[in-house]
């Protein structure tokens, strides 16, 4: 069985670098393909994401950390917490140094050393998303903000008018910033109307036939997508935005 893809990446010399399911890094140049695996020197587990810096340097975040792949040799970067599979995590390259965004926490690699950067989660949502743009200014995408970020300060500050989840930002050759969001797919959407019914997990289940295992998964997403802690909220924000409609009574 064709096995999944979670991560790819076409390197500025045209390699492509292909992150699998199974944990194994593929990369193809011209006719020659090379498999890396744990025992290469990869951090090991499911690949999420693929990146490259300016220097050429590969970057894999994978299930059990982050492995840098420099001049053919590879190097587990240590101490980076806050990854939570299946959420991928975010790289972003400053010119001074590297930004590692994994879901609960901000990371900044520099010469070679690598420290914690302040972000609240709490506040802000789980980090989905980083991205420096040509002028040098660091934008987060949160699940429930875009934010910009002062390295110096290590302060982030809300963007009105743009909410969550960011899962993307890019730059175009204007200079204007795109973001993408995440959508409910339809069967989240069952899912939040039936929560905001007041139905609980197992009448959910027996009213969309799946089992109570995939309900509480549906709803773990339907929170970290809409940006909220419970489901009161999530019932609250579902008809507060208009994504839950009830029938007028007379």
């Amino acid at each position: 069985m064709p096995e999944a893809v979670n991560g790819l990446l076409r390197a500025a010399d045209g390699t492509v670098w292909s992150g699998l399911e199974s944990g194994d890094l593929i990369r193809l140049r011209g006719d020659k393909t090379t498999v890396f695996r744990k025992s290469d020197g990869l951090a090991g587990g499911t690949i999420r994401s693929i990146y490259q810096d300016r220097s050429g340097t590969i970057w894999i975040a994978s299930r059990f950390g982050i492995t840098r792949i420099h001049d053919g040799k590879s190097e587990i970067v240590h101490g980076v917490a806050g990854i939570v599979p299946p959420m991928p995590t975010a790289f972003a390259d400053t010119g001074t140094g590297v930004v590692i965004a994994t879901p609960q926490e901000l990371w900044l690699y520099q010469s070679g050393k690598l420290r914690s950067l302040k972000f609240d989660t709490a506040r802000f949502g789980k980090l989905t998303s980083v991205y420096c743009d040509r002028s040098g200014h660091l934008w987060i995408g949160a699940y429930r903000y875009l934010l910009a970020y002062d390295l110096r300060t290590e302060k982030a500050e809300i963007q009105t008018g743009i909410p969550g989840p960011i899962l993307t930002i890019l730059e175009d050759r204007h200079g204007n910033l795109w973001t993408a969001k995440a959508e409910l797919t339809p069967r989240e959407m069952d899912v939040l109307s039936l929560i905001a019914r007041g139905c609980s997990n197992r009448e959910i289940g027996t009213r969309l036939e799946i089992a109570e295992k995939t309900v509480r998964i549906h709803v773990s997403n339907v929170l970290d997508k809409l940006g909220v802690a419970d489901r009161t909220q999530a019932a609250i924000a579902a008809i507060q935005r208009g994504i839950v409609h009830f029938p007028a009574t007379d």
